[in-house]
């Protein structure tokens, strides 16, 4: 029984994102002793490669679907071996956090975009236990990230763990390229601009804003200040878009840029709400009341008009 090429290819290109991701783990002990720094400077270099994921991921479909699955993949996969190799080289912690930004900026292509060949190749009836493959191979990846630089970090230092870890990218990416066929079932998209068009813009827009509040909730809770606490009204929006993913199909982007503009100036006053009675927001409904104070910041006051969308919320502002 002949073996399918992709079921090999595929493991491989997990294994190899995750090789790369968590490799400094292991030597971060080891590289605070030799550049003389704390641990909370030499945890930057994982901040760096996460924060590069997560500004590269959303787009990269976009480009994938016009460029092809397997040369971006491979692509990916050569190219992530060059910041392996400079921050082998890394003179000071500054130089190795820009490489694993770098690095991290070229993770998703791989990952992401094998994720989307599974889909698009294999029949539905199969693509569960092809993806098992591929995260057995991602998991195998992620303990070796670890486990291969601690020790060879111990054997022959930190620099030269590095550079067999691209040592092993760079075989992987061969192997990829040789085993993984091009793909079939794509159909190739014509210029991201027309991609881009395939996105509705309400749903753009509603995820921009549900992203954006998300964050500053957290990012309010994590400096200490209550949200009844903030100098604006606004404060009532991450509590309203939190409790369920936004459902594009219900929620519209017109009312809460109404919302936005008669809450967001920071003036303590009486403040409407959009003239709409039911919003839906996700798998939960949300009432308005056509006018509501706003006078009081504190409290159950500060979701202005908003029933049962947040209850739990609700009860521990009031408390």
């Amino acid at each position: 029984m002949a073996v399918d090429s992709r079921n090999i290819a595929l493991p491989i290109a997990g294994f190899c994102t995750f090789l790369n991701l968590y490799s400094p783990q292991a030597l971060l002990p080891t590289l605070s002793r030799e550049f003389g720094v704390g641990v909370a400077e030499i945890s930057t270099i994982m901040t760096a490669s996460t924060l590069a994921i997560a500004l590269t991921a959303p787009f990269t479909g976009a480009v994938a679907d016009v460029l092809g699955r397997k040369r971006v993949i491979t692509a990916a996969m050569l190219a992530v071996v060059m910041p392996m190799i400079g921050a082998a080289s890394a003179p000071d912690v500054q130089a190795l956090v820009v490489w694993r930004f770098v690095q991290g900026l070229l993770l998703p292509p791989i990952f992401a975009v094998t994720v989307a060949y599974i889909g698009d190749e294999w029949p539905p009836a199969q693509v569960a236990g092809i993806a098992g493959i591929y995260i057995a191979g991602s998991s195998l990846g992620g303990f070796s990230g670890r486990f291969v630089p601690g020790v060879l970090g111990d054997l022959f230092g930190w620099r030269a763990a590095f550079l067999a870890l691209a040592g092993l990218s760079l075989v992987g990416a061969i192997m990829v390229g040789l085993l993984l066929p091009r793909e079939k079932r794509f159909v190739r998209s014509h210029g991201l601009s027309g991609r881009c068009r395939r996105y509705p813009p309400p749903a753009l827009a509603a995820t921009r804003r549900h992203l954006w509040h998300r964050l500053r909730r957290a990012l309010q809770f994590h400096r200490g200040v209550h949200v009844c606490e903030l100098p604006s009204c606004r404060a009532a929006l991450p509590f309203f878009l939190h409790p369920a993913r936004p459902n594009f199909r219900d929620l519209s982007v017109r009312h809460c840029d109404r919302a936005n503009d008669r809450l967001g100036d920071g003036t303590p006053r009486a403040s409407p709400l959009p003239p709409c009675r039911h919003c839906r927001v996700g798998r939960r409904r949300a009432a308005h009341a056509p006018r509501t104070n706003c006078r009081d910041y504190r409290g159950a006051h500060v979701l202005c008009g908003v029933r049962h969308a947040v209850p739990d919320d609700l009860d521990r502002l009031r408390d």
